[in-house]
C-alpha cells in the first residue's frame, strides 16, 4: 500500500507542554509556519498595486488627462507631498438686518415720540364705561396734557380711541396692548403710539411697521435691553413709582445712559420732577391724574384741575434729548 505524503503546511502545530521551554518552542514553530504566508500576501498586494497604477496611467494617456491621485487628501508615497487641494475658507455672507435698532436710534422719530420729548407727560385713562373714559380724556386735554393713552381695560376701547382721534390737540394712543389683534385695532382707530405693561415681539412688529411709537414696560436691565434691541422707542419702567423710585432710575441709567425711559406706576405730583431729574424723558400719570372714581362720578372739573397742575409743574423744563434726558 503506497504511503500517503502529508502536506507539511497542514501538519498540526505542536502543543505547549506546560513548561517554559515548551511554550518557547511552540511560539517559535508558529512564527516559522506563518512566515511564508505573510511574505506571499505582501508580494500579491504589491503586484496588484503596480497593476492598478499601470491601468490608470494607460487610461489617462487615452483620455489625454492628468492622472488624479488615487487617494485624495493622503500623502503620495512616491513624492511624499500632500495631494489635497489648498484650503479655501467658506465665503462669508454679509449680515442680514434683523429688524433691531441700536441703543441710540438714528431712524425717523414718530410724532408721538417727539411730542413726549417736548411735553414730558402721558395721561393714562382707565374707566369702567366708554362714556366715562371719553369724559376723562377730554378733561385731561382741557388741562393742557396732549398725550393721552386709552387702555384696553376700558370697554370698547377702539371706539373711544376713534372718537378722540378727531380732536386736533390730542395725540391719542393705546395702552395695555397685549396682543397683535389689539395693536391692529388700535392702529385702525388712529392710535399714534402703543404702550404695554410687557414686551411682546408681535406687538412690537405691528407698531414699528405702522411707524408709531412703541413703549413696552420693563424693569430690569435685561428686560430693558431686550425690548430696546427689538425696536422699542421708549422703555416704560414699571412700577417704579412704588418699587425703587427716582433712585432706581439713577442706578440703571449709569449702565444704560442712551435708552429713553418713561417712569410709570405710582407716579404723582410730588415725584414727577425727581423722576425727570433722575434721567427719565417723561412720566406716565394714572390715578393721580384721571382717577377712575372721578371719571365715573362725572367730576371732570377735578381732573382738569389736576392736569393743569401737572402741566405747570413741568412747564419750565426744556425738552428732553432723544437719547435720554
Amino acid at each position: 500500500m503506497p504511503k500517503v505524503m502529508r502536506d507539511p503546511s497542514r501538519q498540526q502545530l505542536p502543543q505547549p507542554h506546560g513548561t517554559e521551554l515548551g511554550m518557547v518552542a511552540f511560539e517559535s514553530e508558529l512564527c516559522v509556519r506563518k512566515a511564508p504566508f505573510g511574505k506571499r500576501f505582501e508580494t500579491l498586494s504589491k503586484q496588484r498595486s503596480e497593476l492598478v497604477d499601470e491601468l490608470r496611467e494607460q487610461l489617462a494617456l487615452a483620455t489625454d488627462r492628468a492622472v488624479p491621485p488615487r487617494y485624495p487628501g493622503r500623502i503620495d508615497r512616491t513624492t511624499s507631498t500632500p495631494q489635497c487641494p489648498p484650503y479655501r475658507p467658506p465665503a462669508r455672507h454679509p449680515r442680514r438686518p434683523c429688524g433691531t435698532l441700536p441703543m441710540t436710534m438714528s431712524v425717523h422719530e414718530p410724532a408721538a415720540f417727539a411730542e413726549l420729548l417736548r411735553t414730558r407727560l402721558v395721561a393714562v385713562i382707565r374707566a369702567t364705561t366708554p362714556a366715562a373714559a371719553l369724559a376723562a380724556a377730554h378733561a385731561v386735554a382741557d388741562g393742557g396734557i396732549s398725550l393721552i393713552e386709552i387702555t384696553y381695560s376700558v370697554p370698547e376701547a377702539p371706539r373711544v380711541m376713534q372718537e378722540l382721534s378727531s380732536r386736533s390737540d390730542i395725540v391719542m394712543g393705546a395702552g395695555t396692548v397685549l396682543t397683535r389683534d389689539q395693536a391692529r385695532m388700535a392702529l385702525d382707530a388712529g392710535a399714534q403710539f402703543i404702550i404695554a405693561p410687557n414686551f411682546s415681539l408681535e406687538v412690537a412688529q405691528e407698531a414699528l411697521a405702522a411707524g408709531v411709537m412703541y413703549c413696552p414696560a420693563a424693569y430690569t436691565t435685561t428686560e430693558i435691553i431686550t425690548a430696546r434691541n427689538a425696536g422699542a422707542h421708549v422703555l416704560k419702567i414699571y412700577p417704579v413709582g412704588i418699587a425703587g423710585g427716582p433712585a432706581y432710575i439713577q442706578v440703571i441709567r449709569d449702565p444704560l445712559p442712551d435708552i429713553p425711559m418713561l417712569a410709570a406706576g405710582g407716579t404723582n405730583l410730588d415725584n414727577v420732577l425727581p423722576f425727570l431729574a433722575a434721567g427719565c424723558i417723561g412720566v406716565g400719570l394714572g390715578a393721580s391724574l384721571a382717577d377712575p372714581k372721578l371719571a365715573l362720578a362725572g367730576d371732570t372739573t377735578e381732573i382738569t384741575r389736576r392736569a393743569r397742575a401737572f402741566a405747570a409743574r413741568v412747564a419750565g423744563l426744556p425738552a428732553a434729548a432723544a437719547a435720554g434726558a
